[in-house]
């Protein structure tokens, strides 16, 4: 099989012309020509080639191919993205996958979880995106402009959750301890213990005796 990059006309000729100088001539100006084209046909095949395209053309193609969520302040990787998936975006804009897939150009694990899931009013849902960065301001907004333009009318986001997964080591410990309590009462029985009491009886006499003066008178 002729490819076109390498076609040679003079050999699909037919027999009865193939001699005529003059359509030899024509045949080769013609395989120039075509093979010339061939060479710059990769040029036009823009969308194989995102990933070698310097983002200034970048920025053109995501204004030809109708890119709502755009932003040149993107990553370019973001906005080769953004170009590449923009065609199938645009033929189910406004359901969830759509917001889905496009949140995922910003954060990769981005899931949508719709009303009933979390228990929210009808009509509203919420993002839940994992261990992406989000220690930028600029990329949390670009994030809810995303949803806002690529969800239907009468869905409204209650916001963009973010989860993480903290591992560590907990030590934990423990004591054992040992209380007694004694409580102490006012005792009111009466002692019936025997009592002993003792006394004394005394006498008492008084006498008087005579001093030496008056025995001898």
């Amino acid at each position: 099989m002729n490819k076109l990059k390498n076609l040679q006309l003079t050999q699909l000729l037919p027999a009865s012309i193939a001699a005529d100088t003059t359509v030899k001539n024509i045949s080769l100006s013609v395989e120039t020509i075509l093979q010339k084209v061939a060479g710059q046909t990769a040029a036009v095949l823009l969308l194989p080639h995102l990933d070698e395209l310097p983002e200034a053309i970048i920025d053109e193609l995501a204004w030809q191919y109708h890119v709502d969520t755009y932003s040149a302040d993107f990553a370019v990787e973001v906005k080769r993205q953004l170009i590449r998936q923009s065609i199938a975006w645009h033929h189910k804009k406004g359901t969830p996958a759509a917001v889905t897939d496009m949140l995922s150009t910003i954060y990769s694990s981005a899931q949508l979880e719709e009303f009933w899931e979390y228990g929210g009013e009808p009509y509203h849902f919420r993002v839940t995106v994992g261990e992406d960065r989000t220690d930028y301001a600029q990329i949390i907004d670009d994030a809810i402009r995303v949803v806002k333009l690529s969800k239907n009318a009468r869905s409204w986001l209650d916001g963009i959750k973010f989860r993480r997964n903290i591992t560590g080591t907990i030590y934990l410990g423990s004591a054992m301890s040992k209380n007694k309590k004694v409580e102490l009462f006012a005792h009111t029985e009466l002692a019936t213990n025997s009592l002993y009491i003792g006394g004394v009886i005394m006498r008492n006499r008084r006498q008087q005796l005579p001093v030496a003066g008056d025995m001898g008178r």
